[in-house]
């Protein structure tokens, strides 16, 4: 997801299987295309660097991504702009976790899955100074009715009933779920 794009610079972020990571680079037009090169931070192993080529007229990307370790390898990947039916804008199970697969708040960050799985993970505040432990995930199962997502979390100090319901908020930008005296919002739509 792009954040900020100016003359010739673009900042964002990218997440691949639970891992968030800042992109930056630059971008510049090419005929037909707008091509964007735009690099991971470098200090994860899995950090690579991306070449976008976007078509102007479709907006279909050709892209490759090459990692920074010489131990992994690289991946060539196809984006399609996709075409918004009025069906697929109401949420439902089939497509909650497409819409809602990352969400967050100041204390910690949520993911579900397609198979009904979800975590949450953060990291606890020691003491005053705000000294900090390790990261702790929470597992948990949900389920969607209506606008109401309910959680049945393994045990934890945090969801400490061990059930959660959050209802989804829509407005005109953006989506996130309200419930346990917090507002999580949608990290990636």
């Amino acid at each position: 997801m792009l954040t900020y794009v100016n003359e010739n610079h673009a900042i964002g972020y990218d997440i691949h299987k639970g891992l968030k990571r800042n992109i930056s680079g630059t971008h510049s037009v090419d005929g037909d295309y707008i091509v964007m090169l735009l690099n991971e931070p470098g200090d994860n192993k899995y950090d690579g660097k991306f070449k976008l080529k976007i078509d102007k007229k479709t907006f279909d990307v050709l892209g490759d991504w090459s990692p920074v370790s010489s131990t992994l390898k690289g991946k060539m990947f196809t984006l399609t702009k996709r075409v918004t039916k009025e069906s697929d804008s109401l949420i439902n199970e089939n497509n909650f976790s497409e819409r809602f697969g990352f969400v967050s708040d100041t204390l910690g960050e949520m993911s579900f899955e397609r198979d009904g799985s979800c975590t949450y993970t953060y990291v606890p505040v020691l003491d005053a100074e705000e000294r900090r432990e390790q990261e702790i995930t929470v597992k948990g199962n949900w389920s969607l009715f209506n606008k109401t997502v309910n959680i049945t979390w393994e045990q934890n100090t945090v969801f400490t009933s061990g059930e959660s319901e959050f209802t989804i908020r829509e407005e005109e930008y953006s989506y996130s779920l309200v419930g346990e005296n917090r507002v999580l919002f949608v990290t990636m739509y």
